[in-house]
C-alpha cells in the first residue's frame, strides 16, 4: 500500500518510475458508455452512476440508492499507441460477496478491438489481501507490440468508483475509440442476473457477450434484488435514448401477483415513450425447468411468472404492437451441463451468461435488422 492507501497490482508488472501521464476518465479524450456521463462532483471527485439518486430514492427497495452507484455495464473507450495502459481508481470500500470474485465486483476488464472484433486482454483487479481497508488500487498492463490500438475498459460490476484515472505514456497519442453500430444503446432492466451476478469478470455478463457479438452499445439497469417494476424507474428509463429495450423483469417481483400488477404497466410506459423500438421480454433462467428436473414449487412459480409475461406480450400484440418479442427463460440453460450454468442454483456463471447471450443475440439481430 502506498501513502495514498492504494494497493499496487498483485503479481502484475511495476509502474514505470517516470514518463507516465495520468488522465481522469472524464477527460474529453475518452468516451464513457453505459453510465451517467454528466459527472456529479463531491469533494472534487467524479461519482459514476447508473441511476440518479432522486429516482433511486423513490424505489420500493431501500438498496436502490446504493445500487445506483454501482458501475456494471460502464465502459471507457479510446485509441492509443501507448505501450501500456494503467488504471488508478479510488473508492470508499471494497465490495465483497462470497459467490463472486473481486475481479468481477471490483475489477476492470481490458479489451482490444482489431478488425471489428473486440477480444479480452487482461483484468486489472484489487489484490487478494486488500479487503475493505483499501481506498483503491492501481495496476498496469503492457503490450507486446507498439502500434495504435482500440481499447475498451469495462467498469466493475458492483463496486462504487469514486474516481478513475488512466495512465499512458506521456508522448502517446490518444484518439476517439471505435464507435458502436448504432449511436443509441440497448437498455436492459432486471434483477441481479441482469446486474451481472455472478460473472467471473465485468466483460462476461450476458449483455457484454451480446454487445461484442453485434457491436452494440448497452445500458445496464439491472438492480440486485431490487427490480420491483417501480414506476419511477420505468419513467426514467423511458426518457433514455435506446435502439432496443430488453425487459428482463421477473425474479425480483416478490410474488406472481406483484409481477402481474407491475409487468404490463412498466412495459406500457416504455412503449408509449418509444413507439418504434423493439422490446424483448425475457422470463427467468432456471436450469430446474429443463426436462431432467423434478417438478416442484419453484418450477410452478416460474411457470406462473412466465404466463404473466406472455400475457403482457399478447395484450401488447392485441393493441397493435408488432415489435415485441419473447425469450423463454426455461430454455436459456437447456442442453448439456445445464446444471453447471450457475454458481448457486440461481445466478449464472460465465457459461450461463454465454448461453443467455446465445439465445438473445439472434432475437436482437432480427429485431434490429442486422444483416451479418
Amino acid at each position: 500500500m502506498d501513502e495514498n492507501g492504494l494497493y499496487h497490482g498483485w503479481l502484475m508488472p511495476e509502474m514505470p518510475k517516470e514518463g507516465i501521464c495520468w488522465r481522469d476518465a472524464s477527460d474529453s479524450c475518452f468516451k464513457i458508455y453505459g453510465l451517467i456521463t454528466e459527472s456529479i462532483y463531491h469533494n472534487e471527485m467524479a461519482v459514476y452512476e447508473r441511476l440518479p439518486q432522486e429516482i433511486a430514492e423513490q424505489a420500493v427497495s431501500q438498496e436502490m440508492p446504493y445500487l445506483a452507484h454501482t458501475t456494471t455495464g460502464g465502459r471507457l473507450r479510446f485509441r492509443t499507441d501507448s505501450r501500456y495502459v494503467a488504471i488508478r481508481c479510488y473508492w470508499d470500500e471494497l465490495y465483497e460477496v462470497p459467490h463472486q470474485p473481486a475481479g468481477a465486483t471490483s475489477g476492470f476488464d481490458l479489451y482490444l478491438t482489431e478488425d471489428g472484433v473486440s477480444r479480452y486482454y487482461k483484468t486489472l483487479m484489487p489484490p487478494r489481501f486488500a479487503r475493505n481497508r483499501q481506498k483503491g488500487f492501481r495496476q498496469i498492463v503492457y503490450f507486446e507490440t507498439e502500434k495504435m490500438r482500440d481499447v475498451t475498459i469495462y467498469f466493475p460490476i458492483m463496486n462504487h468508483v469514486k474516481q478513475l484515472e488512466i495512465g499512458l505514456e506521456e508522448q502517446a497519442e490518444v484518439l476517439p475509440g471505435e464507435k458502436y453500430r448504432f449511436p443509441d444503446p440497448v437498455v436492459y432492466y432486471g434483477s441481479s442476473i441482469t446486474n451481472g451476478g455472478c460473472a467471473s469478470r465485468p466483460g462476461n455478463t450476458y449483455e457484454g457477450f451480446v454487445s461484442r457479438a453485434l457491436n452494440l452499445d448497452q445500458r445496464n439497469m439491472g438492480f440486485s434484488d431490487s427490480a420491483r417494476g417501480d414506476i419511477a424507474v420505468a419513467e426514467y428509463i423511458a426518457k433514455l435514448d435506446m435502439c432496443a429495450f430488453v425487459f428482463d423483469y421477473d425474479h425480483n417481483a416478490p410474488n406472481p401477483e406483484w409481477l402481474r400488477k407491475t409487468h404490463y404497466p412498466f412495459y406500457e410506459i416504455i412503449r408509449k415513450a418509444k413507439p418504434d423500438i423493439p422490446i424483448i421480454c425475457m422470463s427467468r433462467p432456471m436450469f430446474e425447468l429443463n426436462d431432467v428436473a423434478e417438478p416442484g414449487n419453484r418450477e410452478v412459480d416460474a411457470k406462473e411468472r412466465k404466463a404473466i409475461i406472455l400475457e403482457t406480450i399478447k395484450r401488447a400484440q392485441n393493441a397493435g404492437d408488432n415489435k415485441i418479442y419473447f425469450v423463454d427463460g426455461s430454455k436459456l440453460f437447456a442442453g448439456d451441463c445445464s446444471d453447471a450454468c450457475t454458481v448457486d442454483g440461481l445466478h449464472p456463471n460465465d457459461l450461463g451468461f454465454y448461453r443467455m447471450a446465445q439465445a438473445l443475440t439472434p432475437v436482437l439481430k432480427q429485431a434490429l435488422e442486422i444483416e451479418y
